[in-house]
């Protein structure tokens, strides 16, 4: 699989809940390609700045489930895309994270907000194992420089 490949099978997705484990988790599957992809392109700071984001919506939303539910995260959720695009047109993030970004979060989106919370879940869960290859490449680039420089950085 290589990145248009991986950004194929999630823009084929009816909704982001019908995206398998098995097909981001593994190694050589969506997140490892896509973190694999985007490794020179974008900085960790970054992955991290909108991962962190994104968690404290999950946070917000377990902690208001009860009482407001999707109402809880809507605006923060709605805000993702003009802040990637924002990042985009400072050039902190390249248009392939942009475009892979926009299409997962398009798939979040849903009539029904108990639907809306399964496919946000989902993402979740892609963009954690997105953010674990991310840094797996980024200490496999170092490794291999450290390498080749006979052990000094």
């Amino acid at each position: 699989m290589d990145f248009k490949e991986a950004l194929e099978h999630i823009e084929g997705l009816g909704k982001m809940s019908e995206l398998k484990e098995e097909d981001f988790a593994p190694r050589g599957g969506i997140a490892d390609v896509f973190a694999a992809h985007v490794r020179g392109q974008v900085k960790t700071t970054q992955i991290r700045r909108y991962f962190n984001a994104v968690k404290k919506m999950e946070t917000d939303l377990k902690n208001n489930k009860n009482k407001k539910g999707w109402d809880a995260v809507k605006s923060d959720f709605y805000m993702l895309t003009p802040k990637f695009a924002y990042a985009r047109g400072r050039d902190l993030i390249s248009d392939d994270y942009f475009n892979f970004m926009a299409a997962c979060l398009k798939k979040v989106e849903s009539e029904d907000d108990n639907e809306k919370e399964e496919n946000f879940k989902k993402f979740v869960a892609l963009f954690e194992a997105i953010v674990a290859y991310h840094k797996y490449h980024e200490e496999k680039e170092d490794q291999q420089m450290k390498r080749r420089r006979g052990g000094r950085r």
